[in-house]
């Protein structure tokens, strides 16, 4: 018969003992202690406990579960007991299980804080969101330093609204956690500093990432993001394919380099072609030999010929505040119900805005795994879906992947190829990617038939706009409200030559990162070398969509960057009457403006060299006159252009879809 189990004096001890042990990774030593113990009883229940702990430690899951339950040590601490035995069940997969051995754990002893974590833990790891923040939450009058409950409940909230400013309250503590999730922290860390814009916190984040993590490929990322934030474009491009070689399988890592090449002039789009195959190969290859799926789509095509009505899914991270949601919200306004269902899949928080869109359904699938979102959507029968994000962050492109819908389309959100033989066509138009230069894309080229990209400017009234110099003194005012990524020293160069040849002239440079004192001196040291007086630089940041509206009306002349032009801000500019000029380029990036100046009717605004460039905006800004007839004329006649003109682009976007659609059918 087994031997009753009594409390040892030495329990404490023995157990914390071997957690030691197991933490320095001595399990000879404690292999050791377990065999001389059990010698003396076998039964022993802390022995037996311990001797679990160790199985654990070594990944023997069934071994450790065997010996903890027959330990019966929950006759002695039964939230230690349940707390271990649900840290195994959750290593096997047994996850439901684990949850209800955690919950036990906290009902022997209701401030048990490690049973908190591991329920936490658990939660994320299902996506349970809102389970986790509130049992971590639960946990937190516990222990309110305590740097796990302060690490995971940052990241549950920070995964529950993608907001990292929601997170700053738990930073502090959390950045006290040991080394084997130090890394995590900190990666949060940076997110939250990024979003409180602090350059200062951000950079020490980067050197301790450095210092202690230099083999982790997220610290190669944040390093890159410094260089970016910096105009360091060259330097941030090395950074990312740094990341990647450290993990070949870094999504993030490759995305951004995709991107990023699109700002650097002597990267060619053969070689962004390159590096979008390279992401299919190193990561969606991968991704589909560990979620093999095959979806058939032959009931769903029979059942539309019965009811030819078009489901489109719409997926996108930008069902928010950001310029994809407001063209989308347009475009969906004019869509005709009768023929089209719309289905919107937002990867944000959930959000005003995205509640306010006009479609047959909103879902909110940032909690969703790829493979579960593309089993939704195909249950949702959707016909075309159609990929909003492209590479940039909260992507869904694994789930184009596994091909979810008989029909995929890229558009709007990211320029250039995807790299994805499962999307099938890129829309854009005949200005922003040329004929002959399909073998530049994986996806098939789909021309619109005026313009690529529509703005919404009908949903824009009450604009004030400035139709006479922005200044009485004669000084013209040059302003670039672009992203600061986007203003390279080269583009600062030709800003500099346009400055000395244009005496009475300044510059107003309008971005997020002008709040940065560091930015501000490195932009005016290099206006210096040029010979250009600090006093002729101004910086301005605008707070918010009215501020930055407002900012137009002290704008004579705006400055377009490149090789990655304006899109929004072109757009806008010209909506708000100041003129823009900008440089035309070789790749789709560098065509951005010059595509709607085009389809606006401003061909003379479109320069084809940089010297032109300079030549176009110097002569404009010596001939004040032609200024003002530009201010008192272009807002007009954008609007009147195709470029202004959502009702027919929705009307064209929608048929082509059908087009497209009826073309994949047929064969």
């Amino acid at each position: 018969m087994r031997q009753s189990i009594s409390i040892s004096e030495y329990e404490t001890d023995i157990v914390a003992l071997a957690e030691k042990l197991i933490q320095k990774g001595s399990f000879d030593e404690l292999i050791s202690i377990i065999n001389n113990r059990l010698s003396e009883n076998p039964f022993d229940a802390e022995t037996l406990f311990i001797a679990g702990l160790l199985y654990q430690a070594l990944g023997r899951y069934d071994e450790a579960i065997s010996s903890i339950e027959l330990s019966n040590y929950k006759d002695i601490r039964a939230e230690r007991y349940w707390n271990a035995l649900g840290e195994c069940e959750f290593h096997l997969g047994q996850k439901d299980r684990a949850i209800q051995s955690f919950k036990q754990s906290i009902l022997s002893k209701p401030g048990f804080t490690t049973a908190y974590i591991s329920l936490g833990i658990c939660y994320l790891n299902q996506s349970k969101l809102e389970d986790a923040q509130a049992v971590l939450e639960t946990a937190l009058p516990f222990e309110r330093e305590n740097p796990y409950v302060n690490l995971y409940l940052a990241l549950a909230i920070y995964k529950l609204t993608l907001t990292p400013l929601a997170i700053s309250d738990y930073m502090e503590a959390a950045l006290k956690v040991d080394n084997s999730k130090l890394d995590t922290a900190l990666c949060l860390a940076f997110l939250n500093a990024e979003a409180e814009n602090d350059h200062y916190r951000k950079n020490q984040i980067v050197d301790q990432l450095m210092h202690s993590f230099p083999n982790f490929s997220p610290t190669w990322i944040y390093k890159a993001h410094m260089s970016f934030a910096e105009g360091n474009i060259d330097e941030g491009l090395n950074y990312f394919k740094k990341a990647i070689l450290i993990d070949p399988r870094d999504s993030i890592a490759h995305s951004k380099l995709i991107m990023v090449s699109h700002y650097i002039e002597k990267v060619s789009s053969e070689e962004i072609l390159e590096y979008a195959q390279n992401y299919y190969r190193q990561c969606i290859v991968p991704f589909l030999m560990e979620n093999s799926i095959e979806f058939d789509f032959r009931n769903l095509i029979n059942k539309f010929q019965e009811n030819p009505k078009l489901r489109i899914g719409f997926v996108s991270a930008d069902f928010k505040m950001h310029p994809v949601f407001f063209w989308v919200s347009s475009l969906l306004k004019y869509v005709r119900k009768d023929d089209f269902e719309i289905y919107c899949y937002a990867n944000n928080a959930k959000n005003p805005l995205a509640e306010s869109i006009q479609c047959h359904k909103l879902e909110y699938i940032y909690h969703l795994s790829d493979r579960e979102l593309a089993e939704k959507i195909y249950a949702d029968e959707i016909h075309i879906l159609v990929d909003l994000s492209g590479h940039t962050a909260g992507n869904r492109l694994n789930t184009f992947a596994l091909k979810a819908a008989p029909l995929q389309i890229t558009w709007l959100g990211h320029i250039g190829t995807q790299g994805l033989p499962e999307i099938d066509y890129v829309i854009t138009d005949e200005y922003h990617v040329r004929h002959g230069e399909e073998h530049l894309y994986v996806e098939k080229i789909h021309r619109m038939p005026k313009s690529g990209v529509v703005y919404p400017a009908d949903d824009y009234g009450n604009l004030q706009i400035n139709q006479s110099l922005a200044r009485t003194d004669n000084v013209i005012v040059f302003g670039s409200i672009n992203h600061a990524r986007k203003i390279n020293d080269e583009v600062l160069h030709a800003w500099s030559q346009i400055l000395q040849n244009v005496n009475n002239s300044i510059i107003i440079i309008n971005n997020a990162s002008v709040s940065d004192i560091e930015y501000q001196k490195k932009i005016i040291q290099l206006f210096q070398s040029y010979n250009i007086h600090e006093s002729r630089v101004v910086f301005k940041a605008q707070s918010n969509k009215d501020a930055y509206f407002l900012s137009f009306l002290e704008f004579d002349i705006a400055l377009d960057p490149f090789p990655y032009g304006g899109s929004t801000t072109t757009h806008e500019t010209l909506m708000l009457s100041v003129p823009l000029v900008t440089l035309t380029g070789n790749k789709m990036a560098s065509r951005l403006s010059s595509g709607i100046l085009e389809v606006a009717g401003f061909p003379e605004l479109i320069a084809k060299s940089k010297d032109e460039y300079i030549n176009k905006l110097v002569d404009l800004a010596k001939d004040p006159e032609r200024i003002v007839n530009y201010k008192k004329n272009i807002r007009e006649k954008y609007l009147n252009s195709a470029a202004a003109d959502m009702k027919s682009y929705s009307k064209d976007f929608f048929n082509g879809l059908r087009y497209l659609w009826n073309q994949k059918i047929q064969n």
